[in-house]
């Protein structure tokens, strides 16, 4: 079998503009059509198209634009600060149930802090005889 001719370039395809340029992906084609404002699939597909020769369908467009999007969403939620603990509810029981002089100590003090001294001394005046 005989070997086939490698085609050169003519005066009017440059050896530059027939060499492959950077393969694009389709996530990232749609990705720039939704950067230009194309949102919809009827407005998206055919930019594509045009700028970038992949063909996609309607339902390849939203799909790829739903999976861009709900990622964006995914990494803004993660980044959500800690919510803080009140040091009441970070203490914990000695194992034989009892919490000590020490733990009853840090309860009222977070009751003063919450409270304030004044309504804490009230809320102990209830329980005298």
């Amino acid at each position: 079998m005989a070997k086939k001719k490698a085609a050169e370039p003519t005066v009017e395809t440059p050896a530059e503009e027939t060499a492959p340029a950077e393969k694009i992906t389709q996530r990232v084609a749609v990705q720039k059509a939704l950067d230009e404002g194309n949102e919809l699939p009827v407005d998206g597909v055919p930019y594509v198209k045009e700028k970038f020769g992949i063909t996609l369908s309607n339902q390849a467009f939203s799909t790829i634009k739903s999976k861009i999007t709900t990622a964006g969403k995914k990494a803004k939620s993660t980044a959500k600060a800690p919510v803080a603990v009140p040091a009441a509810a970070r203490t914990t029981s000695p194992a034989n149930g009892t919490i000590g002089v020490a733990g009853q100590v840090e309860a009222i003090k977070a009751l003063c802090d919450k409270l304030g001294a004044d309504q804490v001394i009230t809320i102990a005046k209830l329980f005298t005889k």
